[in-house]
Order: structure tokens, then sequence, then C-alpha cells
């Protein structure tokens, strides 16, 4: 299973999610992603999003992944 490491983001709240804030420029892209190496940057419909694929070798596995995740 995953570990999910702690780091300086942990505890730290994504405002891009909100409609008013402005995005990442492209260098602020490239200078912060290697604080979160495992993310990946696309584009879907015009946006940039991030994305990390979990995998899992059962769903006992993935349930006991996903009841580690704390909500914010």
């Amino acid at each position: 299973m995953p570990e999910m490491p702690l780091d300086p983001l942990v505890g730290m709240r994504c405002v891009a999610c909100r409609r008013d804030e402005p995005t990442l420029t492209d260098a602020e892209t490239v200078r912060l992603h290697p604080q979160v190496p495992d993310w990946e940057v696309l584009e879907v419909d015009s946006v940039k999003r991030v994305r990390r694929l979990f995998t899992f070798t059962d769903f006992a596995h993935a349930l006991e992944f996903t009841d580690q995740v704390e909500p914010h």
C-alpha cells in the first residue's frame, strides 16, 4: 500500500479550486512540481489539473487506504 508521506503540503488548503482564484503559471508549476512528483499535470477542457493514480492489489487494500485519508 502506498505510504502517505508527511510534508509541508500537509495541512495546506487548495484555494485554486475556487473559480475566483488565479491558476499557477507554467513557471510556478515547474518550480512546485518536485514537491509532488507522483502527481501529473494534465489539461482537461482547457483547464490544467493535477492527478495522482493509486493502484491496489485488491478491494480490501483500497478500502484500507481510503479509511486512512482524513477529510478536510
